[in-house]
């Protein structure tokens, strides 16, 4: 059952730090996550858009959000650097908003994926797109 996969807990920021320093580039994309950690990270941000349902975002005790904000920075910031430019990202509160929807909506597509065996061939594509866009409104 697919019930037995349901973490319990907010991804593990350490063993997700470890993770992607040790891995290729990119490893913050949906598609190059360890199943344990593309479950979690879809649990927090889960428990997230159960936050913003009740206007609690960005609440002091929003700990499940630390590993999805760290892996949509990690992409944000890699995709800043291939532009070779020497400004800071600069990123405000309704564009994280956004960057986190665009992130759950490829972490789900991604599950679904590895269940089903039927990729969508733009999935990369559209969110690194939305995520480059995302400091420029």
């Amino acid at each position: 059952m697919l019930s037995s996969l349901r973490p319990s807990e907010p991804t593990d920021l350490t063993e997700l730090s470890v993770f992607l320093r040790q891995t290729k580039r990119q490893a913050a994309l949906p598609a190059s996550l360890p199943e344990p950690f593309l479950l979690s990270v879809a649990r927090d941000l889960r428990n997230f858009e159960k936050e913003q349902e009740r206007d609690e975002a960005f609440s002091e005790d929003s700990n499940h959000l630390a590993a999805p904000l760290m892996l949509v920075f990690s992409l944000m910031l890699s995709a800043s650097r291939r532009k070779q430019t020497s400004e800071e990202l600069l990123i405000n509160e309704s564009n994280v908003l956004a960057s986190l929807r665009v992130y759950q909506w490829a972490v789900e597509r991604e599950i679904v994926t590895r269940i089903t065996g039927i990729n969508g061939e733009n999935d990369e594509h559209i969110l690194l797109d939305a995520l480059r866009a995302a400091p420029e409104h």
